[in-house]
């Protein structure tokens, strides 16, 4: 009597037993559809499977193995091809959040400033000299007791009698060049007093031409600044100390500090406001800056020579 064993159909049957063979898990199973034989594995290092059977007729001494080898090879085949599927799919998963954060983090630095100062900007109370009031910075303009004709004459006869200009002692010690310095909010920038503004605002704070000097009583000093500055954002602490991004937090009685002619004048601020266009030039020296990027509404802080 002769046996016939179909080795496809055992490589078949077996193949989840013998890829769980070589993921370290192994378990013996029985063809039930088999009475007269009982399959015996053996897992070796090497990846050959060996099936031997014996036969319980007596007539039957004769045995046979089989070598399932092409068919074991092509098992481990399909499983590296699906986990190399599965790697790919989870490498893409990550550089897509990859893109997801990247996205994320640029709208913060762009939209972020924006949002912040459009709703949880510090306010800043305005005193009014002649009502001695506090009003709050967001959402109003300083408010102003309107002068009448008499006041208004008196005012202009006082300003006229007074000196021209104010000077304090020279210090040697004291550097030639013209600088602002602001230590509540960290500015320490040259002035730079060019004929347009790009010139200067591109590297710093613009010292307005054609408008009062350091110590002037006729006419304010302006100085403008920027906020945002694309460059300045890479150079560490260069956007503190060279702009007026932190000038909303200034507040009354905070000091301004201007170095000119080896001469120091200290400025107290006294009023703020947000608009479009300066309101009080009676003012020793007006600061300013932008509210948001490409925004014609513009933070505003009125300082007196102390």
């Amino acid at each position: 009597m002769s046996y016939r064993i179909d080795e496809t159909r055992f490589a078949t049957y077996y193949s989840s037993t013998i890829r769980g063979s070589l993921l370290g898990k192994w378990s013996q199973r029985v063809d039930p559809t088999l009475p007269y034989y009982q399959p015996e594995f053996t897992v070796f290092k090497q990846p050959v499977l060996s099936l031997s059977f014996s036969s319980d007729n007596p007539r039957d001494s004769s045995s046979k193995s089989f070598n399932l080898f092409s068919h074991l090879w092509e098992s481990v085949w399909e499983s590296g091809v699906k986990t190399t599927s599965l790697m790919t799919k989870i490498l893409l998963n990550w550089i897509l959040l990859m893109l997801l954060l990247g996205s994320l983090a640029i709208a913060t630095i762009y939209l972020g400033p924006k949002l912040y100062y459009s709703h949880l900007s510090p306010s800043m109370a305005v005193n009014d000299a002649n009502q001695n009031e506090h009003l709050s910075l967001l959402g109003q303009l300083a408010q102003q007791q309107p002068l009448d004709t008499e006041d208004l004459l008196n005012s202009l006869e006082k300003r006229q009698v007074e000196e021209e200009r104010y000077l304090p002692a020279v210090d040697e010690t004291l550097p030639p060049e013209d600088w602002i310095i602001i230590p509540k909010i960290g500015v320490h920038t040259q002035l730079q007093q060019t004929e347009t503004e790009a010139e200067a605002l591109d590297t710093g704070v613009w010292w307005v031409p054609d408008f009062g000097v350091p110590g002037d009583l006729l006419k304010p000093m302006i100085v403008v600044g920027h906020r945002y500055g694309w460059e300045w954002w890479w150079k560490s602490n260069y956007w503190q100390l060279h702009s007026f991004y932190k000038l909303p937090l200034l507040e009354i009685g905070d000091r301004v500090e201007i170095i000119s002619e080896q001469r120091k004048f200290i400025y107290e601020i006294y009023s703020g406001e947000e608009g479009e266009q300066i309101s009080d030039y009676d003012a020793d020296l007006i600061l300013y800056t932008c509210k948001h990027l490409n925004s014609p509404v513009r933070y505003f802080r009125y300082a007196r020579i102390v």
